[in-house]
């Protein structure tokens, strides 16, 4: 082979096993080998079981891999390789996919999680993040499932959702988000899953939550909103769970609840429900597959009629305990009925 011909292969290689630019070759990454929490010069990446499971010629974009050693240098878990920090999926180089449920992350949220621009799945569920929740969120446009339940997120809840048009499963579970429902929320059209448990939230459940056309599950309980249940939450159609339990709900309960084509599993336990209970929800033993509905500890009154041994009847589990009905009462409801506060029935 000739010098030139020599030469020529050289570069040519050099070129294929270059990386383009804003991305890091596998084989070039730095690994925080002693666990100091810092990336020195001459820390590279050679962990024999990675060279199995990588191609050391393969290229991450750097934002993403930046974004990830941020979270990977602020855990308990430096003992393991960075890129084996929970379980990542990359996908020509970007990272699509970051599941890292109880890896003992200690940090601030920062606008750094704006970095995951393709990521799809993003689980940071039961770890120790704090802080606000960032605007850059609203970066995430690829963005289906977004879990970051059970970490210790003290903020209101930020106008971040309007670029989030993919979001199908949003959870926030557990964390310190207080203030109202911001209403980019709603323009989540294609949300099935919003879980925002025990939490702070206040004020009401907006009109708008009917937009939400394609929602299967919603659970706001353990909350302190305070104003009527919305009769447009049973425009819902797809919706199967309906959890509002431990807030201060007042007013009636929509008899429209009756009506809903999907609906499971109803909760609207510990609130400040009155009125008597809806004729409407006997309907609910019609509904395919319905298997619970809990109105205990309200300030519910009246009396009950016949509608409710429907219910019974179809095995469906009823808790109205806690309240304020009075009798007579229909002989199928006496023993499931439990206490009621009768002072005010003579």
């Amino acid at each position: 082979m000739t010098q030139m011909n020599f030469l020529f292969l050289f570069l040519l290689s050099t070129l294929i096993a270059r990386c383009p630019d804003g991305y890091l070759k596998v084989s070039e990454i730095y690994v925080d080998s002693n666990s100091d929490g810092l990336y020195n010069a001459g820390e590279k990446f050679r962990d024999s079981n990675l060279n199995d499971m990588w191609d050391n010629d393969l290229c991450l974009f750097e934002d993403d891999y930046n974004a990830i050693r941020y979270f990977y240098s602020n855990s308990d878990n430096l003992f393991q390789s960075l890129l084996t920090f929970g379980e990542q999926n990359w996908e020509g180089g970007r990272l699509v996919s970051w599941i890292c449920s109880g890896c003992g992350i200690k940090v601030n949220l920062s606008d750094i999680i704006g970095s995951f621009t393709k990521i799809r799945k993003l689980d940071l569920a039961k770890n120790y993040l704090s802080g606000r929740l960032p605007n850059s969120i609203e970066k995430l446009r690829e963005i289906e499932y977004l879990n970051l339940q059970q970490n210790k997120i003290d903020s209101d809840l930020p106008n971040i959702f309007n670029n989030l048009k993919k979001l199908r499963y949003l959870n926030l579970r557990g964390n310190k988000i207080y203030g109202t429902l911001p209403s980019s929320l709603f323009n989540l059209k294609n949300l099935e899953s919003l879980n925002l448990v025990y939490n702070e939230l206040s004020g009401e459940i907006p009109s708008s939550i009917k937009k939400l056309k394609k929602l299967e599950y919603l659970n706001l309980g353990g909350n302190f909103f305070d104003e009527q249940i919305p009769s447009e939450i049973t425009e819902l159609q797809h919706l199967s769970v309906l959890y509002l339990f431990k807030n201060s709900f007042i007013g009636p309960i929509p008899m429209q609840l009756g009506r809903m084509e999907s609906i499971q599993k109803i909760s609207l336990a510990d609130n400040r429900l009155s009125g008597e209970i809806p004729d409407e929800l006997g309907d609910l033993n019609m509904k395919k597959n319905f298997g619970s509905i809990d109105l205990s500890n309200n300030l519910l009154s009246g009396s009950l009629s016949n509608s409710m041994c429907r219910l019974i009847e179809s095995n469906i589990k009823i808790n109205l305990s806690g309240n304020l009905i009075c009798g007579p009462y229909p002989d199928c409801i006496l023993e499931i009925l439990g206490y009621q506060d009768v002072t005010d029935c003579f």
